[in-house]
């Protein structure tokens, strides 16, 4: 007895309850309101299978798909007739389980034919393989085929709502996966089309489409990610999106990023189990990916406990880019605007992300400075744009307890902006005009029991004429704000 009719024979039992209690098959079927759905179950199968290309073939009949990954295994074909169960319990290394999500595909077919170079068979009954002659000229490939054979669904409908979710394939959906690199698709005769993801050097990635040989504008990103602890292929992952700066209108390979792109706000930031969680919410301005426990239907988070660990993963990883993105050029001033703020008021648990940020940029040189530099929040200082201008050297003067470095002005910023919000949620200290004045009192003194500071009365001595005219004008200019 050949596999295939071993695993029969093990189906043949839930094919008799299936057909006694049709109720189940339908609860399966309605898990997914999207019922394109079951293409990002093929698609999840195929980057399990170490797949670098797909393709899908819509026809006005059947829906045609193939990939270059490895050949089906018993495993493979034992979670494919299954409900509820993947290729095996414990393998939690892989995403494409074949267990309900791949029923999905009952909307549409009722015989599902696969075919791959070492099973060849097809579904009936919702769960019973039978053996196929091989196809001819397959060679590595895996190919599955869907014949619209559902009586439910007219074969005109199913092919409308599956080139639906052909043509609407968002550019994330490459953008987490180790292997997929194409996704290419023939909808009838008149539309071909192709996703395509490169990567570069330094975490930039370009997530392309093209339709009819028409190449659209691609997408940018400079993604970041770590495995998770304790496993080799389980991985936490973010994405911040990038966008031409002015005057530039395509990517130079060979050119700096930070000469031709800066990172630009997500609207809204996506939530990915590999592949877009298209119902869950995090509030974020960039994208985050997780092998998070997903509700059935994959389209937000299950709130279980197990999800915890992976956002203090998020959270770290998050922290640690920044000094990457610092010395890639991309931490500006307008980059900060990217980050959330307290007015943004996310949501737990994706605020262990905002604290985590916040953290970071308060003890780390990550918080961009006046002088076009990077410096820890608790070492900068905040203050007006001309007293900034006045005294671009605070720190031979200004002095902060506890810090090792230098006193520094923190980058201007104006307060309409989103980046002057985070600044504020970073607590840094201000210093206004009256501060300053009181500081020369300090240092300028002798009463006796104080002296003038030496080093200070050197360093005031050697200003111009022309600076102590400006610090007069600023002083005359502002003292009627002095309590």
């Amino acid at each position: 007895m050949n596999v295939i009719e071993e695993v029969r024979r093990e189906r043949e039992d839930l094919a008799r309850v299936l057909k006694k209690y049709k109720g189940i098959r339908k609860s399966v079927e309605d898990l997914y309101p999207d019922r394109a759905h079951f293409i990002y179950e093929l698609l999840q199968n195929a980057e399990d299978a170490g797949a670098t290309e797909v393709s899908f073939t819509l026809q006005e009949t059947k829906l045609v798909f193939e990939h270059n990954g490895r050949p089906f295994e018993r495993k493979d074909i034992e979670g494919i007739t299954n409900i509820g169960e993947g290729t095996k319990a414990g393998d939690e290394d892989k995403i494409g389980c074949f267990g309900v999500g791949f029923k999905a595909v009952f909307a549409y077919c009722e015989t599902p034919h696969i075919w791959s170079k070492t099973f060849s068979f097809k579904i009936t009954d919702f769960v019973l393989p039978s053996k196929l002659p091989t196809k001819a000229k397959l060679g590595e490939k895996t190919r599955f085929e869907f014949p619209f054979d559902n009586p439910k669904k007219l074969p005109a409908d199913a092919y409308g709502e599956i080139e639906l979710g052909l043509n609407h394939l968002a550019d994330t959906a490459l953008l987490f996966l180790a292997n997929l690199k194409s996704i290419r698709w023939q909808i009838g005769r008149a539309t071909q089309g192709t996703v395509a993801r490169v990567q570069y050097p330094k975490n930039h990635v370009e997530v392309s489409k093209s339709v009819n040989g028409e190449q659209s504008q691609g997408s940018h990103f400079l993604c970041f990610d770590q495995f998770v602890p304790g496993h080799t292929k389980l991985r936490v992952a973010i994405a911040f999106e990038l966008g031409f700066l002015k005057d530039v209108k395509s990517f130079q390979a060979k050119k700096m990023l930070a000469k031709q792109m800066k990172i630009v706000s997500a609207n809204p930031g996506r939530v990915a189990v590999f592949f877009p969680a298209a119902k869950e919410s995090s509030g974020l301005r960039f994208h985050v990916h997780a092998p998070f426990v997903p509700t059935v239907d994959r389209a937000s988070l299950k709130d279980t406990p197990a999800n915890g660990p992976l956002f203090t993963e998020l959270a770290q990883l998050t922290a640690t880019s920044l000094s990457k993105i610092r010395d890639l050029g991309l931490l500006t001033f307008e980059f900060l605007g990217v980050l959330p703020n307290s007015g943004d008021r996310i949501e737990k648990p994706y605020d262990e992300i905002q604290v985590a940020i916040v953290d970071e940029m308060k003890t780390k040189s990550l918080v961009p400075t006046h002088c076009q530099s990077h410096a820890p929040a608790f070492s900068l200082l905040q203050g007006h744009s001309s007293l900034k201008q006045l005294l671009p050297d605070i720190g031979e003067v200004y002095h902060r307890e506890g810090s090792d470095g230098p006193v520094r002005w923190v980058a201007s910023v104006p307060p309409h902006r989103r980046s002057y919000h985070f600044l504020n949620d970073l607590e840094i200290d201000k210093c206004d005009v009256a501060d300053f004045v009181q500081l020369l009192i300090e240092r300028t003194t002798d009463n006796g029991s104080t002296q003038p500071d030496p080093d200070f009365m050197g360093w005031l001595a050697a200003k111009s004429p022309e600076w102590h005219q400006r610090l007069y004008a600023m002083i005359r200019n502002d003292i009627h704000k002095w309590p």
